[in-house]
C-alpha cells in the first residue's frame, strides 16, 4: 500500500514560483501522520508542472503532490461524463514534463462537490487512472 500524504501541497502558479494560499481543493485534504520522505522530483520541476497545469482551460483547481496516494487530483466542471480520457491526458502530460513514474495515479474530481467531500475525493471522482498501465481505478 502506498504512503499517504504527509503535507498539504501549496499550489504554485505564475512567475517566480511563490507559494500561494491553499486552494479550495487542498483545504480539504486529509493529513496523515508520519515522517517526511525524500522528494521523488525536484521542486523546480514540480513548480513548472504546476504552472502548466494551471494554464489548462478545463482545470478549476488541482493538487500535485508526489507524496500523496493519488499524486495528481484535478478539479473540473462535471459535464455528466466519466473523465478517464482527461486523467489519461494528464498522465501523458506528466510523462512529457518528466515528473512521472509508473506508480503515479491521476484523479479527476467534480469541482462543485469539493466542499461536500470532506477530504474523500474518491467519493467525488469522475475518473482515476494508474499512469503506469492505464488501469481505471474507479
Amino acid at each position: 500500500m502506498r504512503r499517504l500524504s504527509i503535507l498539504a501541497v501549496m499550489i504554485v502558479a505564475g512567475c517566480g514560483g511563490a507559494p500561494q494560499a491553499p486552494t479550495q481543493l487542498s483545504q480539504h485534504m486529509d493529513m496523515a501522520a508520519g515522517q517526511p520522505t525524500a522528494p521523488r522530483f525536484s521542486s523546480e520541476a514540480l513548480d513548472v508542472v504546476r504552472s502548466e497545469i494551471a494554464k489548462e482551460p478545463k482545470v478549476q483547481d488541482f493538487i500535485l503532490d508526489p507524496a500523496n496516494a493519488v499524486e495528481l487530483q484535478v478539479a473540473v466542471r462535471d459535464d455528466g461524463s466519466r473523465r478517464y480520457g482527461l486523467a489519461s491526458y494528464f498522465c501523458e502530460k506528466l510523462k512529457s514534463w518528466q515528473v512521472s513514474d509508473d506508480d503515479m495515479d491521476v484523479r479527476i474530481v467534480d469541482a462543485a462537490k469539493v466542499d461536500q467531500a470532506g477530504g474523500d475525493f474518491r467519493a467525488i471522482s469522475l475518473g482515476t487512472i494508474h499512469c503506469g498501465d492505464g488501469t481505471r481505478l474507479d
